[in-house]
């Protein structure tokens, strides 16, 4: 009966704007100063080097960005949660850390051989720190996360946000170039990590607990870190492909503009995501009540259809740039529709996560992601746009089929209002190529 109390008090929209308004605040914060900082990076780092730089952070960003969502996930699924579950998780963190940056690093020196750029091995190097905090940061914000505890997140998170802004612009006024931004990233985690620990200290990372406890989170939370591998290094492949096929130049323009758009979709995107993944996670058996909280998640990413088409309109946007980026008003088009179409998809995984059909969906990841690795590898020798719009229809083609591969049907969600998004996009993506 409680959970009838918790979920009937208001509609899911309603609870879901209700919940995310500050990490909403905090992913406007950040979506201005990014604005900011991509202008000056412009017009302070060479494309080229910047080239490199991305390059090479995909070793970094891609186990952070598992760290997000591995064995956090675990905590947030789980009904029943005690100080020992964070403790157990941020283990599984540093063991996972011991493992990887040996790895990267060995990947990372195979490159800067083939490329004859020995500073990658020294970006790589100077960002281990960044890896090191965010194993502890992540655990910290899933104890946030677990108990709806939005405000104290956001705060913290736009600590870090103004800290990198203020490290990286400061630097880049005197000529740091690229390692401004590694400055920038050192100085979020350790202004974030230390936001964490002056609220919570170590109650999320220092009590006993049973290998049982840990084997939980490990059994449920490795499928989500294979998928993590496979989904999140999937989204960096394209960084790969177009800095060996087109080179470092078009590679530094095409991420720097793409991070124009998706940052702030994808900011905004998952500050509601902290709060629909622990909604999604109680309304779990309850086929109503999941499918109408499903619903509310749809409903507030319309938002973003008839919002992110008003950049088409903004041709100014690229005016600020130096001339190399003023003259891909195409490609900046392209990747806002691309930003569309990864807003639809981005549900998958959370749905899947909530009905704990962790093993189902890393299964299906790596069924659709080699054969897109096999298309994109085809599309990008076609050019920059080629590779973006094949992206965009791969991305609804997976989505799509998604439904009956996970077996949604099962937990109440009707074909209808899974398909609607996709329907909806096709015909705005119609409309603005027609104006064109």
């Amino acid at each position: 009966m409680a959970h009838y109390c918790f979920f009937d008090s208001i509609s899911y929209l309603n609870r879901i704007l209700s919940l995310s308004g500050y990490t909403l605040l905090s992913a406007s914060v950040a979506l201005l100063l990014q604005l900011i900082l991509y202008y000056l990076v412009a017009h302070h780092v060479d494309a080229a080097d910047l080239g490199y730089y991305f390059l090479v952070s995909t070793f970094i960003f891609i186990p952070a960005g598992i760290m997000d969502f591995g064995f956090v996930s675990s905590l947030i699924q789980k009904k029943e949660v005690t100080a020992a579950d964070y403790t157990a998780v941020f283990r599984l963190h540093l063991q996972a850390l011991l493992i990887y940056i040996p790895i990267g690093l060995l990947i990372v020196i195979a490159l800067a051989i083939f490329y004859d750029k020995t500073k990658l091995i020294t970006y790589f190097l100077w960002l281990i720190p960044f890896l090191i905090l965010w194993s502890y940061i992540t655990v910290q914000a899933g104890a946030l996360k677990k108990a709806f505890n939005t405000q104290r997140y956001a705060l913290i998170e736009i600590g870090g946000t103004v800290s990198m802004f203020a490290m990286t612009c400061g630097l880049l006024m005197v000529g740091w170039g690229v390692t401004a931004l590694i400055a920038g990233q050192l100085a979020k985690v350790v202004a974030m990590g230390a936001g964490y620990a002056s609220y919570q200290g170590k109650q999320s990372i220092s009590s006993p607990f049973s290998s049982e406890m840990k084997k939980h989170h490990w059994d449920f939370g490795k499928y989500v870190i294979g998928e993590k591998v496979f989904g999140i290094g999937l989204s960096y492949v394209d960084i790969f492909l177009v800095h060996h096929f087109l080179g470092p130049h078009v590679l530094g323009i095409y991420e720097l503009l793409k991070r124009l758009v998706m940052r702030p979709v994808v900011s905004a995107y998952v500050a509601i995501e902290q709060v629909t993944f622990p909604l999604l996670s109680k309304a779990a058996g309850l086929p109503a009540k999941f499918s109408e909280a499903f619903d509310g998640i749809m409903k507030f990413n319309y938002f973003f259809f008839f919002i992110l088409p008003l950049i088409f309109i903004a041709p100014w946007i690229l005016s600020f740039f130096p001339e190399s980026y003023q003259l891909e008003t195409s490609l900046f088009k392209w990747l806002v529709l691309l930003a569309l179409a990864i807003i639809i998809h981005n549900p998958v995984d959370i749905v899947s996560y909530s009905l704990g059909r962790s093993k189902d969906y890393y299964n299906w990841v790596w069924k659709y992601g080699i054969l897109q690795i096999i298309v994109m590898i085809f599309a990008v020798q076609l050019g920059i746009i080629t590779l973006i719009q094949t992206t965009i229809v791969y991305n609804l083609i997976a989505y799509v089929i998604s439904f009956w591969v996970l077996g949604m049907k099962e937990s109440g969600l009707s074909l209808e209002s899974w398909v609607r998004p996709v329907i909806i996009y096709v015909l705005i993506v119609s409309a603005i190529v027609w104006l064109w």
